[in-house]
């Protein structure tokens, strides 16, 4: 079986800032040990989902320049024997509608149809300030999907409709969030 995400790299690390390490004061205080973390991710990205109601005419739909407006190979010829959602009239056909009361004979997933994932980053800032022996007070800054990058939905697999193998516009992924915390330790 094909794992469902078969390239993925998680790189993150811990960074002790070593800037103001010789700092002394009311100074010092403020500027020096300060930690950056980081996490970041990339994938490739998950099978689509095979539409139902179709079987393939036996060619890979993948399209060597998938766009958002046309994502797979979404030629189909219809049980009236017309064609939709070609580019082309000459189009090779990719998908034929099934005849009612047949079983299905399409896979639940093409293999080959992969929507891109963007990459995510996430970062943080913080440092601890010692209040008193036992008390610490530590200020955090996160920042997750730092680079506010939009991860747009799947393309469409409904054959039937005028939207097939079209990327809907709905972020589904989390847009940047920033937060800011303190945490009291004693």
């Amino acid at each position: 079986m094909t794992p469902l995400a078969p390239q993925r790299i998680v790189v993150s690390g811990n960074w002790a800032i070593p800037l103001f390490a010789h700092t002394h004061g009311v100074v010092g205080v403020f500027l020096k040990g300060w930690q950056a973390n980081g996490i970041f991710m990339r994938e490739s990205g998950f099978p689509l989902g095979a539409p139902a109601g179709f079987y393939s005419s036996g060619i890979d739909p993948a399209l060597p320049n998938p766009t958002a407006l046309r994502s797979f190979n979404t030629c189909t010829l219809l049980t009236t024997g017309l064609r939709q959602n070609c580019a082309t009239t000459d189009e090779t056909l990719a998908f034929i509608q099934q005849q009612p009361n047949t079983l299905r004979t399409l896979s639940g997933r093409f293999p080959s149809l992969r929507p891109p994932k963007v990459p995510n980053a996430d970062v943080s800032l913080f440092k601890a300030f010692r209040l008193h022996e036992n008390w610490q007070l530590q200020f955090r800054a996160e920042a997750f999907n730092v680079t506010n990058s939009p991860q747009l939905g799947s393309p469409s697999t409904s054959l039937a409709s005028t939207t097939a193998g079209q990327v809907g516009l709905t972020q589904s992924n989390d847009p940047r969030n920033v937060q800011l915390s303190l945490r009291l330790m004693f």
